[in-house]
């Protein structure tokens, strides 16, 4: 056994029949093992995935824009609200009080 196989690992994988013939079909043109380009393979995902963000950091954003987005709504609706008097407060509350009678009356049995 090599140095360089001391410091490896196996690993075995399933892969799709075209993927296999791509992997041989570049290793052939470059004049590598396909275990070898798929070790450059990797190494550079690996690289590619460190600069993108975790799940972690994704959720922690997410939590800061619903966050924020909850402490903006009432602000804004606040905002959006007319001013209204008190007589119109009391003709909604009139509205609404025939509203639950009516409502009262229709599921009272029948006579």
């Amino acid at each position: 056994m090599t140095a360089a196989a001391d410091n490896m690992v196996l690993r075995t994988i399933y892969l799709p029949l075209a993927v296999d013939r791509r992997l041989r079909e570049i290793a052939f043109t470059r004049d590598i093992s396909k275990g070898e380009l798929i070790r450059e393979l990797i190494i550079k995902g690996l690289e590619t995935l460190k600069d993108q963000p975790t799940l972690a950091d994704r959720v922690s954003r997410a939590s800061r824009v619903v966050a924020g987005a909850k402490a903006a709504t009432p602000r804004a609706a606040a905002k959006r609200r007319p001013k209204t008097s008190a007589a119109a407060n009391t003709s909604t509350a009139n509205e609404e009080a025939v509203a639950l009678s009516t409502r009262a009356r229709a599921l009272e049995p029948a006579e």
